[in-house]
């Protein structure tokens, strides 16, 4: 007997655990009714070997008990006696021990016979099958018999396994094959396919994922079939009466509960109400929860590693690779190949469009030239393909633009001019305007020729989604808790068949997202685009179930398998998803759950609800209640489950399954002062405080001010989408990139800050960098710009010499700054002079002359630029960015490139360099050759 099965049983006989004390890893297992006062050894057990120690005593004593009893039975039992079905504890433990043997009656037998004893594996019995069984057995003596006759065959016959949550065998025609609450996609073989919206995307992703089977960084859910032992079964919050009553736990999970059982909940299958009040709780001081309060709170919930996957940090040293990680490289030359297929798909369309353009464009003036519709088409024909790297490229100017917008017109990022204080744009440096136009214009993600394109509403992204669920899925373990609730991509086009009205929304009118996101971080484990109650956009197909309590078990099956998570998780939602059906049925799926619930839900009590005021219900808290006071009820057939009516300034009522009923204290403020104060609260409001924030956290970040969605408008409404879709793959790649931060020991950096590098990194792409993304399969998305190494922009002193004032003396040469010369007043004649120039910055000239292309410039302060006295070393690098962006202004002096007048200096020192050569001094006895300087 290994110590999981036997603890089981003791569980459900009313035994308890207690967590260990101090440093100790023992738990304290204690007998029912009894306390960790009492004696050790025999109330309660400290550590698995001295409870297990116990057990086997308990099987030595009955080794010989039992056979003398048998015994006896046999003289003194009348006939027709049928032994008692439901066993004690110690009967169903007993059997199962590896030190009870055979009785000595059947060891006597056997030995008589010449048949060896059978060994202690061969008579190990099924313990779940036997107390089933028990279960199921019922009132019918039958029953009992029988489990009476497969008692007296252990000996002899090895049982074949049963399933832990088998009641009874069904042949397989009985097995039902549809499920209300399956995921939309799937269509059974008596069902016909045109009635149904096909909501797989065409070959799913072939050739655009990033994972290949042998990557072993990513993260897939254990198999909760496989060889190691769960620790409880799935059945074992559940009374074995509310299981005969609804069919077994199958049943709960599937959320297909009887009105009939619900009913029955709602009248009579609550426990009593219990008031607490604030006082003299909140006059005692605060004591803190234990450090292991989630284990005890939450028995079994899961406490192994979560958040982004090795092979998710790995991709995160930079910040692109983070993004890369989600929108992968494949995906965006996906995208790029369809834009490239819309394009010739309506060029005749574009030809037609701009030779009317031209026409009514000659009209106006009579001068104009117009092309003929061939001329047209040939010009369009030799516009280059859209690729992945210019996509990647057209995402990181879109971002640019989030940091700092151009309210004005879109096209004034690519102006060449200031207008005062409002700079010129700089995006043409990175990609032409006619380019970018090009690719915004024809942007497209799916095929329109697709039969699925008149059926599916989310057809327009389906490949998109299909990817971001699946590099988020992958790309991040799920925590211990966990938060449900609904997101909004605005979009208020008429054309968007997914949109939806939502009130309480920032933004009311869009495309409703479900998502799965961690509670701590906010991370976006999965999310799932609402569609509308009807699959088929013309209405012939029945509402399925896709909203509400659904929604949660699908997105939960997609994450964890059918049947769940290998450990308990904690589920938090709010009052749209939460009811007791859904709290059972997460149960069965081994996940807790809290959240607000409406009062109104099938199977909630009506005695903790408020009495009406005339014929409305109170929502306002009343004077002659005290703030933080509430009461609570529990579900008598399934004990974990509680129900809570709790005053704040309002009655909200609280929904668990698991957690603790203990009262605690939460943080609120004072509506008229603003003033925040403690109030009283069951631990598990307050758990529902701390982890609903998931969600709200991620769309704040998401939609609150540096967003692609809101930066850039289009007409197409899926354009608009995708943007926002987007956004989320961005906010989850600021979570990975933090966290791979955090596990160096650096700070976290800021959101814009993130966006800043986001923006830059991608406009430094180059082929040769994208087609190593590709190799690599983003992995190591790191742009080899930077990593090569870059010469430094330092000042160098000029090597050429000249007479100095003595006779055996030289001097550096000085030649005119390049800052001076533009800078200088109207009434100088000419500018500073300098003997230091830029070590990598070089002037367009026709002469190879070493000296015509150097920039010198004066290493010290002299000017000021934007109001700040700097050198013009610093000005023409920083301020002026390598002389690209000389001001407006200054436009009129130019910068000239000339070749020095080529003359010998008597002095000239032979250590000076070959190229040392003087422009305004001569030789004695020479004609004069000096000309005047430039200002250049």
């Amino acid at each position: 007997m290994t110590f999981k099965s036997g603890w089981r049983e003791l569980k459900r006989d009313g035994w308890t655990s207690k967590p260990p004390v101090g440093l100790s890893n023992d738990f304290f297992y204690i007998k029912p009714g009894k306390t960790k006062k009492g004696v050790r050894g025999e109330i309660f057990f400290l550590g698995e070997k001295e409870l297990m120690d116990h057990l086997e005593c308990l099987a030595l004593e009955h080794q010989v008990g039992p056979s003398e009893a048998a015994v006896e039975g046999s003289t003194t039992s009348p006939a027709g006696t049928v032994t008692p079905e439901h066993t004690s504890l110690g009967e169903r433990l007993i059997p199962t021990s590896p030190h009870v043997m055979a009785s000595d009656e059947e060891s006597e037998s056997c030995s008589q016979n010449g048949t060896p004893v059978p060994d202690d594996s061969e008579v190990q019995r099924n313990l779940e099958a036997d107390f089933e069984g028990v279960v199921n057995a019922g009132d019918g003596g039958d029953a009992g018999r029988d489990i009476q006759a497969n008692q007296g065959t252990l000996a002899t016959h090895r049982p074949q396994p049963i399933d832990e949550e088998t009641k009874e065998t069904e042949p397989p025609g009985n097995t039902p094959n549809t499920d209300t609450l399956r995921d939309p996609n799937i269509i059974t073989a008596d069902e016909g396919l045109g009635e149904y919206a096909a909501l797989d995307s065409d070959g799913g992703c072939e050739g655009d994922s990033v994972y290949d089977d042998d990557d072993e960084l990513d993260w897939v859910e254990p198999n909760p079939d496989s060889e190691e032992e769960n620790d409880s079964p799935t059945d074992i919050h559940f009374t074995p009466d509310l299981l005969a009553t609804v069919g077994g736990v199958d049943v709960v999970a599937r959320g297909a509960v009887p009105e009939a059982a619900l009913d029955a909940m709602r009248d009579s299958g609550w426990t009593e109400p219990q008031l607490c009040t604030p006082y003299p709780y909140m006059d005692e001081p605060y004591e803190m929860r234990p450090d292991e309060w989630i284990r005890e709170d939450y028995p079994g919930i899961y406490e192994g590693d979560h958040g982004p996957t090795a092979g998710a940090l790995n991709a995160a040293t930079t910040v692109l690779g983070a993004f890369l990680r989600l929108v992968t490289p494949q995906l965006l030359e996906r995208v790029a190949r369809e834009t490239n297929s819309y394009f010739y798909e309506n060029l005749d369309a574009r030809v037609e469009s701009q030779y009317v353009k031209q026409q009514a464009r000659k009209k106006k003036k009579p001068r104009f030239s117009i092309q003929t519709p061939q001329e047209i088409k040939e010009i369009l024909q030799r516009t280059p393909d859209v690729s992945g790297r210019e996509l990647c490229i057209f995402i990181g100017l879109l971002i640019a633009r989030t940091i700092a917008p151009n309210k004005k017109k879109f096209a004034h990022h690519w102006k060449t001019t200031d207008e005062g204080a409002i700079p010129r744009g700089c995006f043409g440096q990175f990609m032409k305007r006619d380019r970018f136009d090009h690719i915004s214009r024809n942007l497209h993600f799916s095929s329109n020729s697709d039969r699925r394109a008149t059926t599916d509403r989310a057809w327009k992204l389906r490949p998109v989604i299909d990817v971001l669920q699946e590099t988020f899925q992958h790309n991040f373990i799920p925590p211990a808790v966990m938060a449900f609730d609904e997101a909004m991509l605005p979009s208020m086009s008429p054309f968007n068949k997914m949109r939806v009205f939502m009130r309480d929304k920032p933004h009311r009118w869009g495309t409703k997202l479900f998502m799965l996101c961690c509670s701590s971080s906010a991370y976006c484990i999965r999310f799932e685009v609402y569609c509308g109650k009807k699959e088929m956009s013309d209405g012939t197909t029945p509402p399925d179930t896709k909203s509400g309590p659904a929604a949660v078990v699908r997105n939960l099956h997609h994450v964890f398998g059918a049947s769940g998570p290998s450990d308990f998780r904690l589920v938090v939602t709010d009052r749209f998803y939460t009811s007791a059906v859904l709290a059972m049925q997460l149960l069965a799926m081994k996940c807790y759950s809290v959240g607000t619930v409406m009062p109104n839900r099938k199977a909630l009590t009506k005695s903790i609800i408020p009495p009406k005021r005339g014929s409305k219900p109170t929502k306002k808290r009343p004077e002659n209640i005290e703030r933080g006071t509430f009461q609570i009820v529990e579900l008598k057939q399934v004990p974990s489950i509680k129900y809570a009516c709790w005053w704040d300034n309002q009655c909200v009522f609280v929904l668990a399954a698991g957690g603790s009923a203990e009262v605690d204290r939460t943080v609120r403020r004072e509506t008229s002062t603003g003033e925040q104060l403690e109030v009283m609260c069951p631990r598990f409001v307050k758990d529902y405080q701390s982890f609903m924030g998931g969600v709200d956290v991620h769309d704040q970040l998401r939609l609150q001010r540096y967003s692609l969605q809101l930066a850039r408008r289009y007409k197409k409404y899926y354009k608009s989408l995708f943007l926002g879709l987007l956004d989320l793959a961005i906010v989850n790649a600021f979570i990975i990139y933090n966290a791979r931060r955090t596990s160096e020991g650096k700070s976290k950096t800021s959101y814009v800050v993130f966006l800043k590098q986001l923006q830059l990194e991608p406009c430094q792409l180059r082929p040769d960098d994208w087609n190593q993304l590709l190799r690599n399969q983003g992995l190591q998305p790191i742009p080899t710009k930077t990593n090569r190494e870059q010469p430094a922009h330092v000042p160098i002193q000029t090597d050429e010499w000249r007479k100095g004032n003595g006779s055996e003396t030289r001097k550096r040469r000085q030649r005119a700054c390049k800052i001076c010369s533009v800078l200088k007043r109207a009434d100088q004649s000419r500018g500073g002079e300098t003997i230091f120039y830029c070590a990598v910055c070089k002037l367009n000239a026709s002469s190879t002359h070493v000296l015509v292309s150097r920039v010198f410039l004066c290493n010290k302060v002299k000017h000021t630029s934007n109001g700040i006295a700097t050198s013009c070393f610093e000005i023409w690098h920083k301020h002026w960015k390598y002389g690209t962006m000389i001001p407006q202004v200054q436009r009129k002096r130019k910068l000239r490139a000339r070749k020095p007048a080529r003359v010998h200096d008597v002095g000239e020192s032979d250590e000076g360099s070959s190229e040392a050569e003087s422009n305004d001094e001569s030789t004695a006895g020479s004609p004069s050759q000096t000309r005047q300087r430039t200002d250049d």
